[in-house]
């Protein structure tokens, strides 16, 4: 069905029902706007949990900022009152992984480069991408991942 704009342009929304069409009338139905990460993810733990989802999104899902993201994932990167969900997203996200084969997801160890004071001998052998100077390269994190946030995205969905 085509949606007319107030400028007069038409539109081809997406709609995604997450049920049958004859709807469990005793279960909620909930309706979200948006099929980037969050709306997608949203409507896949709703369904999950038997609500029955429509999903509204304007020209597709990850077609904006959830479709061209970097995807880094850090475990340990968080402090404070979130440090507990930093940590949940990371499992949850190596979790999801593991269960949908994500062609995308790969642990991503993650180096700390220093390019202030005297070179380091050896140092660009670690990180032979930098062409500068180099003056400094540790081991910051090994509980980093990335993924692909579009795949991640349409996989909540299907």
């Amino acid at each position: 069905e085509r949606m007319e704009a107030e400028d007069g342009n038409t539109q081809s929304p997406l709609q995604h029902n997450t049920n049958d069409a004859k709807a469990n009338s005793k279960n909620p139905t909930v309706i979200i706007i948006g099929g980037g990460i969050i709306g997608c993810s949203t409507a896949m733990q709703l369904a999950l949990r038997k609500a029955n989802v429509i999903l509204i999104e304007r020209c597709g899902i990850a077609c904006a900022a959830s479709g061209k993201a970097g995807g880094f994932l850090a475990r340990g990167w968080g402090g404070g009152p979130t440090e507990q969900l930093h940590h949940k997203s990371f499992d949850m996200h190596e979790e999801l992984a593991k269960e949908f084969k994500l062609k995308s997801f790969r642990y991503l160890p993650t180096l700390s480069v220093k390019t202030d004071g005297r070179k380091m001998k050896g140092a660009t052998k670690k990180c032979e991408w930098l062409d500068g100077h180099v003056s400094g390269v540790r081991m910051m994190d090994k509980d980093t991942a990335q993924v692909t946030p579009k795949e991640i995205t349409e996989m909540f969905i299907k």
